[in-house]
């Protein structure tokens, strides 16, 4: 029994890990790790389709710009149309390329590079020149023109894109590439998997240290609780600062416990002995 006594003390002694601090940290630290792998997740199946319908809604504002725009014709029958500041500074932000030309093919007014190619793309759609026309993607369609995901093969580029005719009788061809919002999922993506491990990292120290503060009393109760089954009764629960009032309390209430205990079997020590010395004199 004494050998027994010693093996398990000595096992108590050796125990350095406390396993319910490693299962809180395990715990966060999973749920750290869980989280960037949805925001990852996220980002690669919606962020493009949250992005198109954001440049949907952009594509439609520029409709409604250009119909606000005054084509005036001069005495040789040349249109011109003049830009707005504000319509350069929404096209430079949005990422918008845009042409606009006459019934005859006259071109008015165009932001952006690549003037001739938007105007021969612009006069294949009006005179369905494109003969791989309806492999795009119609987004949105109104009355007067289209929102449409397209992917040029000249250009070697999917793009999002606007063409129809405005009020006045013109044509216009609005477009914005969707590469740009690939390469920034790709980009994000990679900028969230290095922070989230050094969050991580900084995440799974702190919490080791505050699940320390938190379980050091918890710790204690089981020592104390220990002793108790090994009938050592001098082990008591000492308060921790900065612990719940709720584990104080069982700590005291184990001491009360514990003294009971020492009285109750120091009682039942007395008790026995003085059976012993009873039925010693009746065998005498």
């Amino acid at each position: 029994m004494k050998c027994l006594h010693e093996d398990s003390a000595k096992k108590h002694k050796t125990r350095k890990f406390h396993p319910l601090r490693r299962q809180i940290a395990v715990l966060f630290i999973g749920l750290l790790l869980l989280s960037m792998i949805v925001i990852t997740l996220i980002n690669g199946l919606f962020l493009e389709h949250y992005y198109i319908s954001r440049k949907t809604e952009v594509l439609r504002e520029a409709v409604q710009n250009l119909e606000s725009l005054d084509v005036v014709t001069d005495s040789d029958g040349n249109s011109s149309a003049e830009i707005s500041d504000q319509i350069f500074k929404d096209c430079s932000e949005n990422n918008l390329t845009w042409v606009m030309i006459t019934a005859d093919g006259q071109t008015i007014c165009a932001v952006g590079s690549n003037e001739d190619l938007l105007e021969a793309r612009l006069v294949g759609y009006i005179y369905d020149l494109d003969r791989k026309k309806g492999k795009e993607k119609v987004l949105q369609k109104y009355d007067s023109y289209v929102i449409q995901q397209v992917s040029d093969r000249f250009a070697g580029m999917e793009y999002v894109e606007s063409w129809g005719e405005l009020g006045n009788g013109c044509y216009f061809l609005i477009r914005t590439p969707l590469e740009s919002i690939r390469e920034s999922v790709a980009i994000s993506n990679s900028f969230y998997f290095y922070v989230g491990l050094v969050i991580i990292a900084l995440s799974g120290l702190m919490i080791w240290v505050v699940t320390k503060r938190i379980t050091k009393p918890i710790s204690e109760l089981t020592r104390l609780s220990t002793k108790m089954s090994e009938l050592d009764f001098d082990a008591k629960y000492i308060p921790v600062r900065h612990v719940s009032r709720e584990i104080d309390e069982l700590g005291n209430s184990m001491n009360e416990l514990s003294e009971t205990l020492e009285e109750t079997i120091s009682e039942l020590k007395t008790a026995n002995v003085s059976l012993q010395q009873d039925n010693e004199k009746k065998e005498q």
